[in-house]
């Protein structure tokens, strides 16, 4: 997801209604559980694009 895409799904709390008084955000499962982007790799881009080592040495 894009930031501006979290920003529009986010969901916002009432301070009035927190205990501390202070906002809450977050994003409902129902925000990003959606067709648009599920099983949606082509939003990535792709290894070639970024300056990504292309051999990883795993410890033994």
């Amino acid at each position: 997801m894009t930031l501006d895409e979290v920003k529009e799904l986010c969901h916002h709390s009432d301070p009035a209604k927190s205990r501390t008084g202070a906002a809450s955000i977050w994003l409902q499962p129902s925000a990003y559980d959606q067709p648009q982007f599920r099983e949606a790799w082509h939003r990535f881009e792709t290894l070639n694009s970024i300056d990504v080592p292309k051999t990883v040495i795993l410890p033994a």
